[in-house]
């Protein structure tokens, strides 16, 4: 536990020391947050939409951003190297690299729900939840993020070590979405919009979350790793 840590720690002083990072999430979480005032939508209902899905879009492509760009940053300096040679397990680097970047994410989309409130509050002179007011909201508003950002995490982690691209290991991470679209398109899953069928979604999609993130820690090997860089 205390090298899990370790590694959090690691990350979140490198993420807040990254100027380029702290920038892209803060042009995605300004824009977003500010788009439904500026849309002129008035009715609770349609804001509230809104505010899911801007909520949902900020922990995607903040998570696709920020989880590889964790790792391609330690390949370009080399410092990754340095890393892999501490008495850190494997497990608990590749866990911390994970959970920074859903970490980045899930907060980045709140940070995003909250300018959102308050500028509805500003622009309607009124306080309105939106999309918090009913148990159906809440599931995919705060249950959502969290969810689709380890899941982002999980695959960007795994694919910059791979794929020394930020660009590259990018689009791969976006592209990974396919595979979560997949069985509704299929009718493989019925997901409904009541509260419990979104609940059911948000635990599934955990559930997915869990299972890649034990398979990756298993395939996460410092000696192949290593010897891939040196390639």
């Amino acid at each position: 536990m205390n090298d899990l840590v370790t590694m959090l720690w690691k990350e979140a002083a490198e993420f807040v020391a990254g100027a380029r990072a702290l920038r892209f999430s803060a042009i995605i979480v300004v824009f977003l947050g500010v788009m439904p005032a500026l849309t002129g939508v008035r009715s609770p209902t349609a804001a509230a939409l809104e505010t899911v899905g801007y909520v949902l879009i900020t922990s995607v492509f903040v998570t696709a951003q920020s989880a590889p760009e964790m790792v391609i940053r330690e390949r370009s300096s080399h410092s990754l190297e340095t890393l892999l040679a501490t008495r850190l397990p494997d497990r608990a680097i590749f866990a911390g690299k994970v959970l920074s970047g859903a970490a980045v994410g899930y907060l980045m989309a709140m940070a995003t729900l909250t300018i959102q409130l308050v500028a509805w509050a500003l622009t309607t002179h009124g306080w309105n939840w939106l999309g918090l007011s009913d148990a159906a909201g809440r599931w995919v508003v705060l249950g959502g993020p969290a969810v689709l950002a380890t899941y982002l995490a999980t695959v960007g982690t795994f694919v910059a070590m791979r794929v020394g691209d930020q660009r590259s290991a990018y689009l791969v991470t976006i592209l990974s979405l396919v595979v979560l679209a997949l069985p509704p398109l299929m009718h493989l899953v019925t997901i409904t919009t009541t509260a419990a069928g979104l609940r059911d979604a948000v635990l599934e999609l955990a559930l997915l979350d869990a299972v890649l993130i034990a398979i990756g820690a298993r395939l996460f090997r410092r000696e192949r790793l290593i010897l891939y860089l040196q390639e």
